[in-house]
Parts: structure tokens; C-alpha cells; sequence
């Protein structure tokens, strides 16, 4: 999320010159960390859970006194530490970038 706010900073800059303010750029780049929060955590209870539990069923097999316990709470606090990271970093890269002026930020190379 901070790289690609980081790469993105001339396109921001572009956008800021022809009117988009700097709440609605918060706004985008906040939607966008969250979209990505949200698409990882659907991959993860869809595809890693299914990957743990055929992973389990194998498991079960060799040693049938095995039993599957889900870590409920530890994984609901991990999706919420990602929840948190993905609304908080991207604004806190933005509000690094804005120091400069908006013409010193367009007029910058890559």
C-alpha cells in the first residue's frame, strides 16, 4: 500500500491540479486499501481454509484421534490487524507525500 502510493505520487499530483481535493484523494486511496483488505481476507477463508482443511482430511487419515479445532479468534484478529493496515497505511503515505507543493510534486521524475 505505501509503494503504490509512493509510485502513484505524480498521478495524485495530476489529480490534485485539476481540482480532485485532498479529502477525496484520502477517500480513494482509503476505499482502495480497503478493497485490498477485503479481497485477501475473502481468498483467505475461502482458499486457504480449504487448503488447511483437505491438508487436515489427509492428516486424519494416518492418526484418527486427530480433531479439527478453527482458530476463530486468533484469525478474526488477524483480519482485523489487516483491516487496520489497509486504512491506516495508505492515507499516512499520502499525508508524506503532500509536504511538497503541488507544482514540486508534478515536476517530479521517477
Amino acid at each position: 500500500m505505501f509503494v503504490s502510493v509512493l509510485t502513484r505520487k505524480r498521478e495524485l499530483a495530476t489529480l490534485a491540479s485539476i481540482g480532485m481535493s485532498g479529502r477525496q484523494t484520502r477517500d480513494m486511496l482509503r476505499d482502495e486499501g480497503l478493497g485490498y483488505a477485503i479481497i485477501t481476507i475473502l481468498c483467505s477463508l475461502t482458499l486457504c481454509n480449504s487448503i488447511v482443511y483437505g491438508l487436515f482430511s489427509l492428516y486424519k487419515s494416518a492418526a484418527d484421534y486427530a480433531q479439527f479445532t478453527y482458530p476463530f479468534i486468533p484469525v478474526m484478529a488477524i483480519y482485523a490487524v489487516i483491516l487496520l493496515v489497509c486504512f491506516i497505511t495508505p492515507v499516512n503515505a499520502y499525508k508524506d507525500s503532500i509536504k511538497m507543493t503541488l507544482v514540486e510534486r508534478l515536476r517530479e521524475t521517477e
